[in-house]
């Protein structure tokens, strides 16, 4: 848990996980695991640009607590895949994704670095 991995304790800390899970399987925590299990799902360098995985996860996020951060988990899963689209030179993915992405900072951001990559790789 949050509260016992600063102490170093992690069993504890594994304990306490567990037992807030049982008790609030759509909680706070659950949700925070299942979106860092997507995320890194889909940054797997074989990850297909589809989006099925990304309307199921859609689909199941639906289930937990709204809270502050759901518009921004939701741009960030979108920035993954525009750069998974750039990648693969897919124009009309790019498109379609870049207007999905809500705060346009992180379309800024992607296309920052795609293009300091085709300008000069990492040799800047």
């Amino acid at each position: 848990s949050y509260y016992e991995n600063p102490l170093n304790n992690f069993d504890k800390a594994e304990q306490l996980s567990k037992t807030i899970l049982e008790k609030y399987p759509n909680g706070l925590l659950a949700k925070g695991n299942f979106t860092r299990s997507f995320f890194a799902k889909i940054r797997l360098p074989d990850f297909q640009l589809d989006e099925t995985p990304v309307n199921q996860f859609i689909s199941e996020f639906q289930k937990y607590p709204k809270h502050f951060y759901d518009k921004q988990t939701m741009d960030q899963i979108r920035t993954v895949l525009l750069k998974k689209a750039i990648e693969e030179k897919n124009w009309e993915k790019i498109e379609k994704i870049e207007k999905e992405i809500s705060d346009k900072w992180f379309t800024a951001s992607v296309y920052n670095g795609t293009a300091w990559k085709l300008a000069d790789g990492d040799h800047i």
